[in-house]
């Protein structure tokens, strides 16, 4: 079915979407190639149109047989036409669609065809927008519907269509911060700038594979999120198994969409402005998670923008995934951060012609006023989780440029107030527009007032006011936790000016603080209605610990009539604490990867890996791949490889944590924005082995299909394992391997047995019991290595000529 209005586009029907928005491209292999090439220009003017979207049409059957966009100056071109009768059809934003009068294309000279366009502009202000939905392919689409598809589209095409003739140099700036689940506040932020010369700042793979297969896919321990990119949105498959329906909002008028039959997928709203009718933002959602529950935690926005002579580009994007919290070494469903990767083009340059800033940040600027309204000069105003900071000058002035927008948290700092008593704190929405603010020093006791009122002295308990601080710089969003001595345990978290509040501790607490690797330990003693103001500075470096015992006076003079014994004690005591609550801290981070070719997905062998930091470097193996350790738990890599452009990332490795990493070279070609969630801990290692060692391997699911009494009821029926018991084989035995020969056994990746001599009978005994002490519906999984052959190097390599059994419980590292 074809539309005769004017326009001549057809409605948002299963046969017009395949005609109108899909290219159906003729296979020309067997015809000579006919060019047909031509210029657009202004009717008014005379001046060339740029940016123009032409189609050429077959007259006959009204298939789209060809599009491109018209240059800078106003020239197309076009080839692979067969003989026939043809029509130009001529689209620009905002403006009304021309089609031009049939014309014969034979197998003669080339085509040149001027189109005179007038400028005749589309407003969708009065546009009556209804709620119906299209649905079905079989039905046509209500005219809001039809007419708002048909301004999108152009947009989309636009930015599908951008080619080589338009071939700029964008500079984007890119993000990855993570945001607080519940009020939206951002905790971290890191900034990055990257140049590229090309239209498209992302893709997204084959719209056909995204959607059959979904936008969010798991494998293993990976979880993948896609963003729709133009030619998603314009392909058939899309067109044809999602709904649409007309909506509004204030200012713009929206085509909302949603996968037919509540499908997987992503729903979502393309935004218009009224008046030009241009396409400004996608709004989307993933429907479900990877389980097949609703993930509403995770969505994103994709910006449109124009640039020189009217482009289209995707000015600005960014998607938002949760990163579920970590029990007993297996993932939650409670949400516990949610992690926002994102980019915008802070400036584009087409060949010969001037820099243009696109999309400048915003700026936010104040003054920092006393409790009685006097300027505060010299305090250092900071954005929490950000680098971002700024001195008052002597007026109290001050300003923070290049804000991204976002639910920012804005404090101060001044040397007098270690406890951050005064510290005023705000949450400021910041958009692309520059924003005024006043900070405030709050009265004496009124952030202490606010956190815990007279409750203190009513209970006849104490209070601390704390401030935690890592280079002389507040820490937000630390934990911190207060123990007393009959077990009654408190956790908070750091404010956005690092501090936290105990409001009724008896006497005494330990008070343990973490951020990342970092903790530091206070013991704490207090008299009943005392109000103690605590700093507790972070250590300079990870995986350490800091400890020291506060005391009130009346404290001190109690302790001085006992011994100074007990306060060494209870410091030391504190200290071991503390070391017990780090798991894994000696353990290296570990990373395997690959450096890939972008352009043609090839091995890069010889790619340098540098750690800036450590100035330590691996090279790529003949299957680009390397692999290093280490004990920073922030690596800041440079990749480089002749003829490719150096690519610089920053890569946070836990300790015992293993992190796979995929690393593209190339400038012409953007990977997809991807972000990726890894199972942390030293299992990861362990099923990593389990896909590329020999060995066997046991899981949960093997354990429970068996219901064993004990391990060695399963391991009694593996090759090469011999399990001799006593009775009924749960109070005791022998557990050996080849030549009677005794494993080493290891829980969580610490070995457990103590005997050397690994063919002794007290050997074989012990890896009996060693194995047995966890009860068989705790553990995650088995390994077993028979010999110095299969046995991993971290479990003892060819030194161990026994092999060993490799257990991990179910509580993780």
């Amino acid at each position: 079915m074809v539309n005769s209005r004017k326009s001549g586009r057809p409605l948002l029907t299963r046969s017009a979407l395949i005609a109108g928005a899909v290219t159906s491209l003729v296979n020309v292999a067997s015809l000579a190639a006919q060019e047909i090439s031509g210029r657009v220009v202004q009717q008014e003017t005379g001046e060339p149109v740029a940016a123009a979207i032409i189609e050429l049409v077959d007259d006959s059957t009204q298939v789209v047989t060809g599009q491109t966009l018209t240059g800078p100056d106003g020239l197309f071109r076009l080839t692979g036409a067969k003989a026939g009768r043809y029509r130009l059809r001529v689209e620009r934003i905002g403006l009304a669609t021309i089609n031009t009068a049939p014309f014969l294309v034979s197998g003669g000279s080339p085509v040149f065809r001027e189109v005179v366009v007038p400028a005749e502009p589309i407003s969708l202000t009065t546009l009556s927008v209804a709620a119906e939905r299209r649905c079905s392919v079989r039905s046509d689409a209500p005219i809001s519907v039809q007419r708002l598809w048909d301004e999108a589209r152009k947009t989309l095409l636009s930015v599908s269509l951008l080619d080589e003739a338009w071939l700029a140099t964008f500079r984007l700036l890119l993000w990855e911060r993570d945001l607080d689940p519940a009020t939206g506040r951002i905790r971290s932020e890191e900034l990055s700038e990257r140049t590229v010369m090309q239209a498209l700042p992302f893709i997204s793979g084959p719209p056909l594979e995204l959607l059959q297969k979904g936008f969010i896919r798991r494998e293993g321990s990976v979880t993948t999120y896609h963003v729709p990119d133009a030619n998603v949105l314009l392909s058939e498959v899309f067109l044809e198994t999602y709904c649409f329906h007309s909506t509004r909002d204030e200012e713009r008028v929206g085509l909302a969409f949603e996968p037919f039959g509540g499908a997987a997928g992503i729903r979502g709203t393309l935004w218009l402005d009224r008046e030009s009718g241009a396409l400004s933002e996608l709004e989307y959602a993933y429907t479900s998670a990877p389980d097949g529950g609703y993930d509403l935690s995770s969505g994103g926005v994709v910006e449109f923008d124009r640039i020189e002579n009217g482009a289209s580009i995707v000015s600005r994007w960014y998607v938002r995934m949760p990163r579920f919290a970590i029990m007993n070494g297996r993932e939650t469903a409670q949400v516990a951060l949610i992690r926002e990767s994102g980019g915008q083009v802070q400036s584009s340059r087409l060949r010969g012609r001037p820099r243009n800033i696109t999309a400048p940040n915003a700026t936010v600027s104040g003054t920092l006023l006393s409790a009685e309204g006097e300027p505060l000069p010299d305090a250092l105003v900071y954005v929490a989780g950000t680098n971002r900071s700024a001195r008052t000058d002597q007026h109290g002035a001050f300003a923070l440029s290049h804000m991204l927008p976002g639910q920012h948290v804005i404090s101060w700092i001044r040397d007098g107030d270690r406890s951050g008593e005064f510290a005023d704190v705000i949450d400021l929405e910041v958009s692309n527009a520059d924003t005024v603010i006043v900070l405030r020093e709050l009265p004496r006791l009124a952030y202490f007032s606010q956190q815990c009122g007279t409750e203190a002295r009513r209970n006849s308990t104490g209070s601390v006011l704390g401030r935690v601080l890592a280079n002389r710089m507040p820490v937000p969003f630390a934990i911190a936790t207060a123990q007393e001595p009959g077990g009654r345990i408190v956790e908070v978290r750091t404010d956005a000016a690092g501090r936290f509040a105990f409001c009724d501790v008896r006497e005494e607490a330990l008070i343990e603080v973490t951020h990342g690797a970092r903790v530091a330990v206070r013991h704490v003693g207090l008299s009943a209605g005392e109000v103690m103001r605590l700093s507790v500075a972070l250590p300079s470096t990870d995986h350490s610990v800091s400890t020291d015992t506060v005391l009130t006076e009346s404290i001190q003079a109690r302790l001085a009539a006992d011994s100074v014994a007990e306060v060494e004690a209870r410091q030391s005591a504190a200290l071991a604490h503390a070391l017990e609550r780090i798991p894994g801290s000696d353990a290296p981070g570990r990373v395997w990867g690959v450096v890939l070719s972008d352009d043609s997905n090839a091995p890069v062998p010889g790619a340098r890996i540098v750690d800036m930091q450590s100035s330590s470097a691996v090279t790529t193996d003949q299957r680009g791949t390397f692999r290093f350790e280490t004990r920073s738990p922030m690596l800041y890599l440079q990749v480089s490889h002749v003829g490719f452009a150096t690519v610089y990332d920053t890569l946070y490795v836990p300790p015992g944590d293993v992190v796979q990493l995929e690393i593209r070279l190339g400038i012409t070609t953007l990977e997809p924005i991807v972000v990726t969630t890894r199972r942390r801990g030293l299992l990861a290692d362990a099923y990593w082995r389990r896909a590329h060692q020999t060995g066997i391997f046991l899981d949960t699911l093997a354990i429970r299909r068996r219901t064993p009494r004990v391990i060695t009821d399963m391991l009694r029926d593996q090759s090469g394992v011999h399990v001799i018991t006593q009775g009924s084989g749960v109070q005791g035995g022998r557990l050996y391997f080849r030549n009677e020969c005794a494993p080493a056994v290891f829980v969580d990746g610490v070995e457990v047995t103590r005997v050397s001599s690994r063919r002794s009978d007290q050997a074989m005994r012990e890896a009996f019991d060693e194995v047995n002490r966890l009860h068989p519906s705790g553990i995650e999984l088995i390994e077993m290595y028979r010999g110095a052959s299969e046995l991993p190097g971290q479990f003892g390599g060819a030194g161990s000529m026994c092999g060993a059994i490799v257990i991990w419980s179910r509580r993780g590292n």
